[in-house]
């Protein structure tokens, strides 16, 4: 969790708790995580975290991610994004994936996920909707553009491997040449 989820955290729950009359109330840390760039191609986990940071319990939850759903960028390959949850206790969490393969090179901005909840199972419980605590920022790097930038790598590889061979060669080269010609000079004043 980042210092921008903690803080987010943070106000969230002071603000709930100062608005709140009763006792106990839930409430809910929602964080939609995947990684910031990948390759065209690529297949992302998507991993959704709920977690229950008040002192009571919430109520027929439940999620969606129509954002990433409905996204020109991304096409989901296994799982759903929504979740229903009958109850999560306070300090309770739950934890989901899916997983989505990368199908269109660019930046792309996507929006958070939502989620739905209820402070109590009467009929005239307050119906709570929140999102995600970041809009992600997804970076796709084109196939052909991720094979430039790792050949030019291994090139720096090759003249790096090329420099340190030549290293090691030229002294163990100038040893010999030198110990084999102080051989031969010796072997002449020993036959006169």
């Amino acid at each position: 969790m980042d210092r921008r989820s903690v803080a987010l955290l943070l106000l969230l729950v002071v603000g709930v708790w100062s608005e709140s009359t009763e006792d106990s109330v839930g409430v809910l840390f929602f964080q939609r995580d995947f990684p910031e760039k990948v390759v065209q191609g690529d297949l992302v986990n998507v991993t959704y975290t709920l977690v229950n940071v008040g002192n009571g319990p919430v109520y027929t939850l439940s999620t969606s991610d129509s954002a990433l759903v409905k996204h020109r960028a991304i096409k989901l390959t296994s799982g759903t994004p929504k979740k229903e949850k009958f109850i999560l206790e306070a300090g309770e969490s739950t934890k989901f994936s899916i997983e989505a393969k990368t199908i269109k090179a660019g930046d792309f901005m996507i929006s958070p996920a939502e989620v739905q909840y209820a402070s109590s199972l009467t009929e005239e419980a307050e119906i709570r909707r929140g999102f995600s605590t970041l809009t992600n920022l997804l970076e796709i790097e084109s196939l052909e553009a991720y094979k430039k930038r790792t050949d030019l790598h291994l090139d720096v590889l090759g003249v790096f491997a090329l420099l340190a061979s030549l290293l090691t060669i030229a002294p163990l080269a100038l040893y010999f040449s030198t110990s084999s010609s102080l051989k031969g000079t010796s072997v002449v004043k020993k036959t006169q």
